[in-house]
């Protein structure tokens, strides 16, 4: 395998281990052996640019030997793949951590690094600024890729760019609505929505309401195959019943045959109401839940002041 060496990676990729050889002998230590090696191969990875491997080889090397130089190999990565939020906190974790008094000089090293590139990718994140009409003030709720907020929290949401986000809007007696946003890279947008008033009482949050009628119906086929399986079953003990007993008259051995009949006949029953049931449910919840209106949201640049939260 060769050396380490690259555009960015490489400089501190071999800072790391220099870092770790220098915190406590390399060569009488498996684990610091095995982070070399991983973060070698993430290297190797990284400068071809198949950054996802090199993330996966980086942060098993970090749980395999903790150092701040092998951390921010891995905000590196995570940056280079887009998951921008994810970089950023693990810079926090490098900037924060408090280290000995003796520590590699490597290592204070990265710590610098941290705080000059977190600046830098805290540019590159995008803002939504969210804007809600109907509703009274503070009984808003919002659901972030599937992540609830607390009810009237409408800061602006810090996203990824370049990819798709779906933001949800629910209030107790209005009706949900959800958006697909795709801000670019520093975007500062905003998202306007108007919620329109409903008599249909409280709402649960949308992607809480999705599954439900796939749910109704599941439940409905479980109870049918049960009222299916029940309902053979006791029809078989009936028939064979029916060769037994004389002008309905059973022997006494029978007994235990026709409980065990009526018992199955009386379980197929339930099974089939149950399945009746839940088929009722799940068309009530496609025909009469909320319906969403999923469509590309208009995205308005916002007056907003140069940099921003940043």
């Amino acid at each position: 395998m060769r050396p380490w060496s690259g555009e960015r990676a490489g400089p501190l990729a071999a800072a790391a281990l220099v870092a770790i050889s220098a915190a406590s002998g390399i060569a009488r230590a498996d684990p610091k052996l095995s982070a070399k090696q991983l973060a070698e191969e993430g290297q190797d990875l990284y400068e071809a640019g198949n950054y996802a491997e090199a993330l996966d080889r980086f942060q098993r090397a970090e749980q395999t030997y903790h150092a701040p130089t092998i951390l921010l190999l891995v905000a590196r990565a995570q940056a280079r793949l887009g998951h921008l939020l994810d970089a950023r906190s693990v810079y926090d974790r490098v900037i924060g951590e408090q280290l000995p008094p003796d520590a590699p000089a490597p290592w204070r090293g990265a710590q610098e690094m941290a705080k000059s590139e977190r600046d830098e990718l805290g540019r590159r994140i995008a803002v939504v600024e969210v804007g809600v009409a109907g509703p009274p003030n503070g009984s808003t709720r919002l659901t972030i890729d599937g992540h609830a907020r607390g009810a009237g929290d409408l800061a602006p949401i810090e996203l990824d760019p370049g990819v798709p986000h779906r933001v949800s809007f629910y209030a107790d007696g209005w009706r949900p609505e959800e958006r697909s946003v795709a801000p670019g890279e520093g975007a500062h947008d905003r998202l306007e929505v108007r919620l329109q008033q409903t008599s249909a009482g409280s709402f649960l949050p949308p992607d809480v309401l999705r599954p439900a009628p796939l749910l109704a119906f599941g439940v409905a086929g479980a109870a049918l195959g049960v009222g299916i399986v029940t309902g053979a079953m006791s029809l078989s003990k009936v028939g064979t019943l029916d060769d037994r007993c004389r002008d309905r008259v059973c022997l006494q051995s029978d007994r235990d045959t026709a409980d065990s009949a009526r018992t199955l006949g009386t379980v197929s029953t339930v099974a089939f109401v149950g399945a009746g049931l839940g088929i009722a449910a799940g068309i009530t919840l496609v025909l009469l839940g909320p319906r969403f209106r999923s469509s590309a949201a208009r995205i308005t640049t916002a007056p907003i002041a140069a940099g921003g939260v940043f």
